[in-house]
């Protein structure tokens, strides 16, 4: 089942993750390496989810979306 989650992030909290993106802002888990899936994985705390898949991470102005299979 694939669910898709909405985070309201705080500036400072956006920019961290821009960072660890690279400055992408819709980012597939099929495109990064296993070091920065798991980073994103732990930036919203999927790591202590047991089984969550992250999908795709996408980045807007207002507000940052996943897309998960459990």
């Amino acid at each position: 089942m694939i669910t898709e989650i909405k985070h309201e992030l705080t500036p400072d909290q956006r920019n961290t993750l821009l960072f660890l993106t690279g400055g992408l802002k819709v980012i597939d888990s099929r495109d990064i390496s296993e070091d920065e899936l798991w980073n994103l994985k732990e930036f919203f705390g999927y790591n202590r989810q047991n089984p969550t898949k992250l999908l795709r991470v996408i980045i807007k102005k207002d507000v940052t979306i996943t897309k998960i299979c459990k």
